[in-house]
Formats: structure tokens, C-alpha cells, sequence
């Protein structure tokens, strides 16, 4: 996620990054991360930053559109700075793109990719189809290459309005403009969205090379 939102940046905006720990993508290891939340999330406050991503998507998975909701709150009241998660991000940009169908791609697992798909419904989106590459260990995910996603990309998008490329660890914003040109839909994927969202309310220079919904 860092080298992603660091070339992502326009000129005048700076990125600070705050690290928790991540081993596997099960319950214990993804929901303990909240025991750094609130040191890490102090020393991004410490630095006068305008808004704060929470940048683990699976954690809001496994936790629920509840959950996430009150962590979000609980940071902003600890830290009076605008905070919002990945998947919240990503759920704004399906709707400002006007998705319709959602065909989503993730590296997760079987029952990961159920809680995606629930996530989303449970934000009135349509997901059509989802497909993942079942890897378990999250350093695995940055090593993925190009083609293992563009083949999960094609088997989804048959029937899709929109396609959604979940993870903050999967290397896919070099992708993202190819692939709406080759399959003529808008694409999100979670480090895009995460940015966007971020500069929303921000005086900046104009974003371009990361696809259609930097263009709204």
C-alpha cells in the first residue's frame, strides 16, 4: 500500500505510514491488530495528518459493516482527524462510478471471499461474481503476478458493469487503465479507492493514470 499511495501522491501531498502486524489471514491475527491501533494511530496525529486510512481490508471483513463502524468512530474520537477504512473507500467509489453489477477479483481464500461479497451486499451492492487465488500468507500477495490477475479479471467480467480488485497488498494499479480499456467497464481496486477517498477534500493537482475514477 505505501509505494502504491506514494506514487499515486500529487505534488504537495505527503504520505505517513503507521505499520501493524499481519501473519495470517484468520481471525486471532487479523482482529488482534487493534492492539497497535491506538499507538500507531497517535503517532499519524502526532504528524498533522488531514485524513487517516485504516489499510487492512480483511480485518473489516472478518469484522462486520458494525465493527468497522465503530473502530472508525473510535480513532476519529481519539484523534479528531477524519478517518475511513479501505472497503469504506471502496464502497464510496462503486457508488460515485454507478456501478450496477460488481465482478470482484481478491487473493483471498473461500471464506474470505464470502465475507467480501457480504460486505458488500450489505451495502445494497450487486456482486455478480468472485473469484480468489486462496493464498493464506499476506507476504505472498505482493509477489502475485500480472497474468494470475488478468486471468481472475476475464473469468469475472463477463457479466459485470464495474470490476472491483481487492487488497492492499495485491500489485494492480499498473493494471487498472488496460483493463478498462480492454473490457470497457470502470475499475476499482482497494489502493486506488483508498486515495481517492483521501484527497477528496483536498486542494490538488489532478490525478491521471489510475483510471476512471480519479476522472470524477
Amino acid at each position: 500500500m505505501e509505494p502504491n499511495f506514494y506514487e499515486m501522491a500529487p505534488n504537495g501531498v505527503t504520505v505517513h505510514s503507521a505499520r501493524m502486524r499481519l501473519i495470517d489471514f484468520n481471525q486471532r491475527d487479523l482482529l488482534g491488530m487493534l492492539d497497535d491501533v491506538g499507538r500507531e494511530t497517535e503517532l499519524l496525529a502526532s504528524a498533522g495528518v488531514d485524513a487517516i486510512v485504516y489499510g487492512c481490508s480483511t480485518c473489516s471483513l472478518v469484522g462486520g459493516v458494525n465493527w468497522e463502524t465503530v473502530l472508525v468512530q473510535q480513532i476519529e474520537f481519539e484523534t479528531g482527524i477524519s478517518v475511513f477504512t479501505v472497503n469504506q473507500a471502496v464502497v464510496e467509489a462503486l457508488r460515485r462510478l454507478e456501478g450496477g453489477r460488481i465482478g470482484v477479483v481478491t487473493p483471498y481464500v473461500y471464506d474470505l471471499n464470502k465475507l467480501e461479497k457480504a460486505y458488500l451486499v450489505a451495502y445494497g451492492l450487486e456482486v455478480v461474481s468472485c473469484k480468489g487465488m486462496e493464498l493464506h500468507d499476506p507476504r505472498d500477495i505482493s509477489f502475485v503476478k500480472e497474468d494470475a490477475i488478468l486471468s481472475l479479471v476475464e473469468q469475472v467480467a463477463g457479466d459485470a458493469d464495474i470490476l472491483y480488485i481487492s487488497c492492499t497488498n495485491l500489485p494492480v494499479i499498473q493494471l487498472i487503465e488496460s483493463i478498462e480499456a480492454l473490457y470497457g467497464v470502470p475499475v476499482v481496486t482497494s489502493n486506488q479507492a483508498a486515495m481517492w477517498a483521501a484527497l477528496e477534500n483536498m486542494s490538488h493537482e489532478k490525478v491521471v493514470g489510475y483510471g476512471k475514477l480519479f476522472s470524477l
